[in-house]
């Protein structure tokens, strides 16, 4: 059995912003990273026992996710699809989650005007839909309007506001802006290329026609979704595999018992209990993603009574035992921090993960000072997070506050978010936390700068967060500052631990890889 741990390169000291330069020069490494070209090898995104082994042609490889695949909504990015998307469908550049270096995708090369204003893209030659017909730059301006007109919209569709207008000429694309495109990457490279022929079967999940190294197949809803060799993909002699199974196992217990008794190759999202129990077993290989994309978040209504009160909110802050949760709930795997950045992100700072560490005197003071002592406060949570609410209510009550915990059905999960009507403090997930940080003021819902859940607003806010999305170069340094500084301070929605995902895997399984969204790439995936 092998763990393998991958640690975040970013400085936890050093704020370190991706210039344009920075940009352009990821380019010179690109495909060098991801395991988009190489075979397998236990660097960060390439997995399994590869190393300088040659891979093998054949064989299917069998998955199983706690979670079933939503095929109507493969536009966007869902733990529910991150197996099989990116299997089936392309995207035009793609980043390492080690480097976050931008690498090869549908575009072979890339370049941004001096000014931030243009982008250009070189499309790859060669390249057919499952269909069979030529991809090509008509392709990509279609993907585009349809990511920002769609509804639901692309998760990233902001990143294209300012788009004015788009050029094709050959196998080139250039995209014109009216203010510098910052983050224009990080769509792209979670922007679904699809196929316009076959766009309404994409929009009701019953049929997915990509550029990918794999065909759709079939899914079964409950069961599975098979998948079959694409023979003409563009990287010449893959994919190896000649298919691939994802099986929907939603029990965790059931799902760890079909990897140990090798019915599946592969077992995605352990639980981190679970994962402790594969680590016992010597037959397998563990891998813990580096990305730390998840983060658990304690979200604040701010129009409810004492929560309309910063001083209460930052007081909570203090009082939350985010070690003990750490320890307790994920066996000490993810990272602590208050602010809303991964450790892999470019806007991470230690001083800022650490801004409300566990300080009983100074929240009791901040409490007092707010007339909030003995007021009752709603914990809401789902029941995965059952424990880490409970928590929370027994650090509250540490303070002098009274708690009503309320574990919520998900139809009323549905309905809070709906409507923003969360009774208190709501504990959950967000993402968006690893590349540039203005993704996660306006895509993470929890603290987007227009409705979010917390019903927090402020012109602050937004001219922050505007500042960021067109700051270019030394301008960033000062603009992401000042915007978490400013979360920090308002405390409506502060993370408390940031977490990854745990992989485990047959140790015959080699070259898989997932990029810094999660998703995982089978390219180069072979058994031996």
């Amino acid at each position: 059995m092998r763990v393998i741990r991958q640690q975040p390169t970013t400085s936890a000291t050093a704020l370190s912003l991706p210039s344009r330069r920075d940009l352009l020069k990821w380019g010179v490494a690109a495909g060098a990273a991801l395991g988009l070209v190489g075979c397998g090898s236990d660097e960060t995104g390439s997995q399994g026992q590869g190393g300088s082994a040659t891979p093998r042609r054949g064989g299917t490889l069998t998955i199983a996710q706690p979670t079933e695949a939503n095929p109507a909504q493969a536009l966007n990015q869902n733990i529910a699809n991150q197996s099989w998307r990116r299997a089936v469908y392309d995207c035009l550049v793609d980043f390492d989650p080690e480097r976050r270096e931008v690498v090869e995708g549908l575009a072979t090369a890339w370049e941004t005007s001096a000014d931030g204003k243009q982008v250009v893209l070189t499309l790859r030659d060669g390249v057919t839909w499952h269909s069979g017909r030529p991809f090509g730059a008509d392709d990509v301006e279609f993907a585009i309007d349809n990511a920002i007109n769609s509804t639901p919209s692309f998760q990233l569709a902001w990143a294209f506001q300012n788009l004015q207008g788009i050029d094709k000429a050959g196998n080139t694309v250039t995209l014109a802006f009216s203010e510098p495109a910052t983050s224009i990457y990080d769509a792209l490279s979670l922007l679904t290329i699809i196929d316009r022929e076959s766009h309404d079967a994409f929009v009701d999940g019953t049929a997915h026609v990509g550029t990918g190294p794999f065909v759709w197949g079939d899914f079964a809803p409950g069961t599975n979704i098979t998948l079959r060799r694409n023979e003409n993909y563009w990287l010449p002699d893959r994919p190896y595999l000649d298919g691939m199974e994802v099986r929907f196992i939603t029990r965790s217990e059931a799902l760890v018992s079909a990897v140990r008794s090798e019915q599946v190759d592969m077992g995605l999202n352990l639980l981190p209990l679970d994962r402790g129990t594969v680590e016992q077993d010597g037959r397998f290989d563990v891998v813990a993603y580096n990305t730390y994309g998840a983060a658990l978040y304690v979200g604040a209504n701010v129009e409810v009574e004492p929560l309309n009160r910063k001083e209460v909110r930052q007081a909570i802050n203090y009082a939350i035992d985010r070690q003990r949760i750490n320890d307790e709930l994920y066996q000490g795997q993810g990272k602590v921090s208050a602010a809303p950045w991964s450790p892999t992100s470019p806007a991470y700072d230690e001083g800022w993960a650490e801004a409300y560490s566990r300080d009983l005197d100074r929240a009791r003071s901040l409490l007092a000072s707010a007339g909030a002592i003995d007021q009752v406060i709603a914990v809401e949570a789902n029941a995965a997070q059952s424990r880490a609410a409970e928590i929370v209510a027994f650090n509250l009550s540490e303070i002098g506050l009274e708690t009503d915990i309320q574990i919520l059905e998900p139809a009323v999960i549905t309905e809070r978010f709906q409507n923003r009507s969360f009774a208190g403090l709501y504990l959950a997930f967000h993402g968006w936390n690893t590349l540039s940080p203005v993704n996660v003021v306006y895509s993470a819902a929890p603290l987007r700068v227009d409705n979010n859940l917390f019903r927090f607003a402020s012109d602050e806010y937004a001219r922050l967060a505007g500042e960021l999305a067109t700051a270019v170069e030394d301008d960033q340094h000062a603009a992401i500052e000042a915007l978490t500084e400013f979360i920090l301070d308002e405390a409506f929605c502060l993370d408390a631990v940031h977490t990854s995902n745990n992989v485990v895997t047959q140790q015959d399984v080699h070259g898989w890889a997932y990029n810094v969204w999660d998703e995982m790439l089978f390219a180069d995936a072979w058994k031996s």
